[in-house]
């Protein structure tokens, strides 16, 4: 706790240099985490009033603020704001966002709600989490397993290989197909190319 003033400071510098709503952000979760939550909701209140039009920002916030609600023994408010924040994140379609979205309504629901509803957020954020956690070993091994092909630019060749799986997968959500299948499916698209 007796770092928290140094780093408020740091992100509100931060901030005035930048214009960052990401600083604002950083300096709620400061406040957040020393316990001084009706001051974290402002700022992540002002945080929302600077965000561009990108879902996986409004996702984060709008998680944060549910959290904070939550912590504040808020039920109504918290719950929307967690709602909100999952369906911005299934917006964004970044796996990570969603998990987190899942696990604050699954903490949500431990405190005042379902245990059935419980469950379906803990296996929602575990199933995301395992889907990640493979699609990133598996690019990683990718990448690190070649260091130079005759001919081919690797920076350019991975770069292209993931915008086509983040594209397959946007799609594929969007045809209520398996998106992290079809992800996976896009990493190894043009491997042919490499041998």
């Amino acid at each position: 706790r007796g770092r928290h003033p140094a780093a408020r400071a740091l992100y509100l510098r931060l901030y005035e240099e930048t214009g960052s709503h990401r600083a604002v952000h950083q300096v709620g979760m400061v406040l957040r985490m020393a316990g001084r939550l009706e001051e974290a909701l402002a700022v992540f209140e002002e945080e929302a009033r600077l965000l561009p039009p990108d879902p996986l920002a409004r996702s984060t916030n709008l998680y944060e603020r549910g959290y904070t609600w939550r912590l504040l023994g808020e039920e109504e408010a918290s719950l929307a704001f967690l709602q909100a924040s999952l369906t911005e994140a299934e917006a964004s379609s970044d796996p990570l966002a969603q998990a987190c979205a899942h696990r604050g309504l699954l903490e949500w629901h431990l405190r005042f709600g379902l245990t059935e509803e419980a469950q379906r957020h803990k296996e929602a954020a575990i199933r995301l989490g395992t889907e990640t956690i493979r699609n990133m070993v598996l690019a990683c091994g990718l990448t690190d397993s070649l260091k130079r092909v005759p001919g081919i630019e690797l920076h350019h060749f991975w770069g292209k290989v993931f915008d086509v799986a983040t594209l397959s997968k946007q799609l594929a959500r969007r045809a209520g197909e398996r998106s992290d299948e079809v992800f996976t499916c896009g990493l190894l698209y043009d491997l042919g190319r490499l041998i």
